[in-house]
């Protein structure tokens, strides 16, 4: 498989590590100040970034000390203090020194070593070869993220995609650790809007990442994240130059008419909230994309993901340190300033995220913003809770908030797909993976249908065989399956009095009780007014479009919904 799809990193992928020893044979060379005579024994390019090239150069020497050779001017910059650091904790034992060097000498080290830092090169050249592969593999399949997982505890370390919402994990994607640690140093050097100039396996890093594909644009969130066996380094793939419309983002008519509605709003917060993957900036970016020409629009996010032409987009990084915090604090001042008709803030996840969140509101501009959350009725809640902080009696005024919605992306079935009731003929595989026979689903059958006063005859199932559109050789967890649908629930809290007074209360369960009271359609009309994401996804259903085993990965176990007041 490996060598037709990726041929460049197939020598890499199934090798074991071994140590190789790297003798280039050097030159002699003297370091300003100290006088010392050095030796290079290798020249170390990747370690920092090709803006800091003409800048930096990285050199190991023959008596075990990493010199960072760097012109006068720069050699007490922040930027050369974290590559310092960096370099002290990727060769743990070695001493590291920063030896000033005027322009001329630092071209001239360069010159006399060309052919050390040639071959240096070469290899760092051949590990971004494999990352590209990588890359283009995940393309190629429709893959929304790339894991790399660096496992030191190992000599073989795993690459995984998720794919329609599931991690996809092949025995034949191992990587020797180091060379896998290698391609993730190759990646880092690349990143912008990180917060720190190098990678650094002990800090939680992030940055975009930006590479062409098969003549199309990509940008990877580079996101990375310490494990007690290394660190697992996540990147999502972003198109560029492709901005999902929103009519074409499957949005059924009510939800996209509501959407339409607000975004023509002056002022008020329009937010979007679900799980990790789950289409919350592709929708917003979509919605955004609609807005009159004639309106000044800024994005401040953390980072930027999504080009949208005539955007003001701004990359603040904001490490979890807090170290980025008081950069944040003097855009959000800033934006004040410059007479903006719609700001998104992207997600909001802390304090300052409240603060930003609060002015956008408070000085009547229209504004959008994401959040991770399980429910859009929980969405005050965890903008009012104290991680966030956003004060109640803010989140109860009226007008303040124009459209709360929450949403879920469901695999949509093949047209291969199959009556729901083959699987009381030839039994199926339950959401643990586990076959179970007739009777198990003809009992469940019976319980959607006595749950939710609806005939589920028409529903269908995923044909876990495919068929020749979506039969795939490689990854047959995804036969049967053709893209994935957005599915949702939306409120408008300005026409519902009753529930801001609850969300000023801080009442949750009375937030519940009251949306239950709202008068709503049968579940198998397409009106979305006042109906839950099940609801929406279950309509789906009816229509042969989702398998409800989906619904319930997405969402709940339908068996653990029927048991609330809304269905019992």
């Amino acid at each position: 498989m490996n060598e037709l799809i990726i041929p460049s990193i197939s020598s890499m992928l199934r090798v074991e590590p071994s140590i190789e020893a790297i003798n280039h044979g050097g030159l002699p060379m003297v370091i300003e100040p100290s006088k010392e005579a050095h030796r290079i024994r290798r020249v170390l390019p990747q370690s920092v970034g090709k803006h800091l090239e003409s800048k930096v150069l990285v050199c190991e020497t023959h008596n075990k000390e990493i010199a960072i050779l760097v012109t006068e001017s720069f050699a007490t910059s922040p930027q050369v203090a974290q590559v310092k650091i960096a370099m002290g904790r990727r060769h743990p034992g070695m001493r590291v020194e920063v030896h000033p060097v005027t322009p001329l000498e630092l071209l001239e080290y360069s010159k006399s070593n060309g052919e050390l830092l040639g071959s240096e090169r070469q290899a760092s050249s051949s590990y971004g070869r494999a990352l590209e592969d990588i890359v283009k593999f995940a393309v190629d399949n429709d893959a929304s993220d790339i894991t790399l997982d660096i496992n030191y505890d190992q000599p073989m370390s795993p690459i995984s995609y998720k794919i329609a919402g599931r991690q996809i994990r092949l025995d034949d994607w191992r990587m020797a650790t180091p060379r896998l640690e290698e391609i993730v140093n190759i990646a880092w050097q690349e990143v912008a809007g990180g917060a720190h100039s190098s990678f650094d396996k002990d800090v939680e890093s992030q940055g975009i990442y930006t590479l062409p594909v098969d003549q199309r644009q990509f940008k990877l969130r580079f996101q990375s994240i310490i494990t007690d066996t290394g660190p697992s380094i996540s990147l999502r793939l972003l198109e560029q130059g492709v901005v999902k419309k929103l009519d074409a983002y499957g949005y059924l008519d009510t939800h996209l008419n509501l959407l339409k509605r607000y975004k023509n709003s002056r002022n008020g917060l329009i937010g979007i909230s679900g799980k990790v993957d789950s289409g919350k900036t592709t929708g917003i970016s979509a919605v955004i994309d609609t807005l009159p020409e004639h309106y000044k629009v800024f994005m401040l996010e953390d980072p930027v993901e999504i080009l949208l032409a005539g955007v003001y987009q701004i990359t603040v990084a904001r490490p979890v340190d807090g170290s980025g915090d008081a950069n944040y604090a003097m855009k959000l001042m800033a934006l004040k300033r410059v007479a903006p008709d719609a700001v998104s803030i992207g997600e909001i996840r802390d304090h300052l995220n409240a603060k930003a969140i609060t002015d956008v509101g408070g000085m009547g501009t229209l504004g959008f913003f994401t959040l991770h959350a399980s429910c859009m009725l929980h969405i005050p809640q965890k903008l009012w809770s104290e991680s966030i902080g956003v004060p109640r009696d803010f989140l109860s005024s009226p007008g303040m908030f124009k459209l709360l919605a929450h949403q879920a992306l469901v695999p949509r079935l093949c047209s291969c797909a199959k009556p729901i009731h083959s699987l009381t003929q030839e039994g199926g595989l339950d959401n643990e993976g586990d076959f179970q026979d007739g009777a198990h689903w003809q009992q469940y059958i019976q319980g959607i249908e006595t749950a939710f006063k609806i005939d589920a005859s028409s529903m269908k199932v995923r044909n876990h065989l495919g068929c020749e559109k979506c039969h795939n050789p490689y990854f047959n967890d995804l036969n049967g399956y053709a893209g994935r649908q957005p599915i949702a629930e939306m409120i408008e809290p300005n026409k519902h009095y009753e529930l801001l007074r609850l969300i000023g209360q801080g009442d949750t369960l009375g937030m519940y009780e009251y949306f239950d009271t709202l008068p709503r359609e049968k579940l198998d009309h397409e009106d979305m007014t006042n109906k839950t994401i099940v609801e929406c996804g279950l309509y789906l259903a009816l229509q042969g479009k989702l398998d409800p085993r989906d619904i319930e990965q997405a969402t709940e176990p339908f068996a653990n919904l029927i048991l609330q007041p809304r269905y019992r």
